[in-house]
């Protein structure tokens, strides 16, 4: 018997790990590989009812959340963000870093006071997707757009 009084080395338990890791990058060959793998899902799965990007956007929407609880448990963001542009401030900067390692624009719209876009000029996700002829009026953006929608429904904004 060792001093903590069981026999052998001491497991590792997870309860005992920290909840902030150390960041990791993933590649940028290996993250649009997984994600054309998804678009193939989409396509193969969409029915007359469900569009491809519909299907797309739904993804995304069921990971908005969760990349939300991730990213402020890993940031230490004990604030709630309780107005529209301090939640967009926030997915145009910590959430666009996450994802595609740089910043987005937060722009607002000069038709509507209450319009704000998200723009961003070099969206590598859609990159290197080559779509079908009969689906080239698609975007593969709707993906992202149900990650931005998924993150502020579950902020209880209004999308």
């Amino acid at each position: 018997m060792d001093a903590s009084g069981t026999d052998g080395p001491s497991v590792r338990h997870v309860l005992g790990e920290p909840l902030v890791r150390p960041k990791t990058k993933v590649s940028l060959s290996a993250y649009c590989f997984l994600f054309s793998e998804m678009v193939q899902y989409c396509m193969y799965t969409a029915t007359r009812d469900s569009s491809f990007t519909q299907r797309l956007h739904g993804l995304g929407v069921d990971i908005g959340p969760r990349l939300l609880e991730m990213l402020s448990t890993r940031e230490r963001c004990t604030k709630r963000y309780t107005n529209i542009v301090s939640i967009l401030s926030f997915i145009s900067t910590t959430v666009w870093k996450h994802l595609f390692n740089h910043h987005a624009i937060l722009l607002k719209g000069k038709d509507d006071p209450s319009e704000y876009m998200i723009n961003d000029g070099d969206l590598q996700i859609t990159k290197y997707i080559s779509t079908p002829k009969d689906l080239q009026h698609t975007s593969c953006a709707s993906f992202v757009a149900g990650i931005v929608e998924g993150i502020l429904r579950w902020s209880e904004f209004v999308s």
